[in-house]
């Protein structure tokens, strides 16, 4: 999973605050999160918050999938707390329902695409509201609620509580062998694991009985471990 994307959605699951969601905004929070990966034309065309609040045809499609997936308690406490979170994180207004109630009819909802979790690339802006598909809120909004409940762990138990699921957009798939070694694989993994090793060896050097037996030892992959494991971490 590209890193931008995973930092567009995190923002978006409590803006700036850090806290947990009340449950009537999930819904809400997921089909706005989701769009996060869906370009569209049209003003403005920079800034998430300000694409996300006053991008007439994004915002006609966070309402238009909002009808669809959520309840009536759901919508009002969710797109109040996006209204709220254009407001204060943004620095804007949500573009209201009566600005875009045009394209809200039911017929113009029932003619809109339907799209799935990265069928779009982000580079094909799209020219008309669009729709989630039920897959791509399911995924979105399971992703959230488990983002939720390892906040909540951190919080709590100052543990990783994270529940992983298949299509989890902040945990990526690597459940072969191929693609266990691609993530593996990557610079920085491969730099912190021998950072953990070193820090180890640093550790079991620094024994008592390698001191007084082999103090130059000790000395030496002391400050070369040392000096090594810094660079790792960096």
């Amino acid at each position: 999973m590209r890193l931008l994307p995973w930092l567009g959605i995190l923002s978006s699951a409590r803006g700036v605050q850090g806290e947990s969601l009340a449950k009537d905004e999930l819904c809400v929070t997921a089909i706005f999160s989701a769009y996060n990966y869906i370009p569209f034309q049209g003003h403005p065309t920079k800034g998430m918050w300000d694409i996300r609040c006053r991008n007439p045809l994004k915002v006609t499609s966070i309402y238009a999938s909002s009808g669809i997936y959520c309840h009536d308690g759901e919508r009002v406490v969710g797109l109040a707390a996006l209204a709220k979170l254009c407001r204060e994180v943004g620095h804007s207004e949500l573009l209201p329902r009566d600005a875009v109630a045009g394209n809200l009819t039911e017929e113009a909802v029932r003619n809109m695409r339907v799209v799935d979790y990265q069928e779009l690339s982000r580079t094909d802006f799209q020219g008309t509201p669009v729709l989630l598909s039920s897959t791509y809120f399911h995924r979105m909004f399971n992703t959230i609620d488990s983002w939720q409940f390892e906040t909540w762990s951190h919080h709590a138990f100052s543990v990783v509580g994270y529940r992983t699921f298949p299509g989890n957009i902040y945990w990526p798939d690597v459940t072969t062998t191929n693609k266990i070694w691609k993530e593996v694989s990557k610079a920085y993994i491969l730099w912190g694991i021998l950072a953990f090793v070193l820090m180890i060896l640093v550790l079991i050097t620094s024994l008592d009985r390698m001191r007084t037996t082999s103090y130059e030892i000790f000395m030496v992959a002391h400050i070369v471990f040392s000096a090594v494991t810094l660079g790792g971490c960096f």
